[in-house]
């Protein structure tokens, strides 16, 4: 089976907040790749029901090698490790077998980030989004959510299940950020693609902050709405850059860091998961270890 046109046989599988958006800016450099429109169809998980009609009209060049960016598809309930996800129903359940359905010789690039930082970035995410109103330290004690995409060995032994482990690249966030561009040729030639080409470095990056004051408040109000965030996306084309930037300094501001109490919870709840995961890839250890 050819690697190029539809369905797409690419997966950017990373974690949601671990560099996606940005390593994928750099891969749809490439004169043959492209990159779904939106970056995350959810096809697998969200619009499964839509039919592949659907999924292909998220391609604007279906000649090109087509990669899907779901960060959903890392997402999934995981029973074997947490409890309360026994007999639970969701959306997410049953992704690979679904991919495994439709692209069997499917290539999998996976981008892992410390998961205490991911866990906190996932929150602050919901936070600017107006759907998360708890305290951090409630909300990783209240639910899954942010723990379940961090324990990255149970989200690919589910893979593992379906696929084999050579049709995986395993990457770290942080390795990405510190070499970029080897990085990026590293999943050029996994891919099969040139990996000579030139690349710039001018890529989308997701910023982290938070509204303030009664910006915040208000994106409180508006959660049922897509908060302040959709608001801002709705108007963003008509607003010129030098009003976009003031508008920024007004209304958002600097996230605090997380706290150590908050971030030793974590680092003691990811022992065993980051245990398991060095187990499963065959690393010696992991970038956030060091």
């Amino acid at each position: 089976m050819s690697k190029y046109g539809f369905p797409p046989k690419i997966f950017l599988l990373g974690a949601q907040k671990a560099g996606t958006t940005q390593l994928a800016s750099y891969l749809e450099q490439h004169p043959d790749i492209n990159v779904s429109t939106p970056k995350e169809p959810d096809y697998y998980t969200k619009h499964w029901d839509k039919g592949l009609d659907w999924y292909r009209g998220r391609f604007e060049h279906l000649n090109k090698i087509l990669i899907d960016a779901s960060t959903s598809y890392s997402c999934a309930p995981l029973p074997k490790y947490f409890e309360s996800h026994k007999n639970a129903l969701s959306a997410y359940h049953g992704i690979p077998q679904r991919i495994k359905a439709t692209v069997p010789d499917a290539k999998f690039i996976y981008i892992m980030r410390n998961p205490v930082k991911r866990a906190y970035s996932a929150y602050l995410h919901q936070v600017r989004a107006g759907l998360e109103p708890r305290p951090f330290n409630q909300a990783i004690q209240g639910s899954t959510y942010y723990l379940r995409t961090g324990h990255y060995a149970g989200q690919i032994e589910l893979y593992l299940s379906h696929f084999s482990f050579e049709q995986f690249k395993f990457i770290f966030f942080e390795d990405f950020i510190a070499q970029p561009e080897r990085v990026v040729k590293d999943c050029f030639d996994f891919i099969g693609v040139d990996s000579s080409i030139a690349l710039s470095s001018k890529v989308s990056r997701n910023e982290s902050f938070v509204y303030k004051g009664k910006w915040d408040r208000l994106n409180v109000m508006l959660r049922k709405k897509g908060g302040v965030n959709q608001i801002v996306k709705t108007l963003k084309p008509l607003i010129p850059k030098s009003l976009l930037g003031k508008a920024a300094k007004v209304m958002t501001q600097k996230p605090e860091d997380i706290s150590e109490i908050d971030k030793q919870w974590l680092a003691n709840f990811y022992a065993q998961p980051n245990q398991l995961l060095k187990n499963l890839i065959n690393v010696s250890t992991l970038p956030w270890e060091h």
